[in-house]
């Protein structure tokens, strides 16, 4: 599973393969956001990539 380099303007190209059954990355979670307890920009973040997906 793809998690480096990845990011919303690229993630679909690896999506795209069929071998590669998910992806992830640090854009949808930082270190620093986890770290101050930002989990309203996380979410949202999140919600982006889902939506992003459908």
């Amino acid at each position: 599973m793809p998690t480096g380099g990845l990011k919303p303007a690229n993630i679909m190209s690896y999506l795209k393969i069929p071998e590669v059954p998910g992806a992830g990355g640090t854009w949808l979670a930082s270190t620093a956001e986890m770290n101050d307890g930002q989990w309203g920009a996380i979410e949202e973040k999140i919600k982006a990539a889902v939506q992003m997906l459908s």
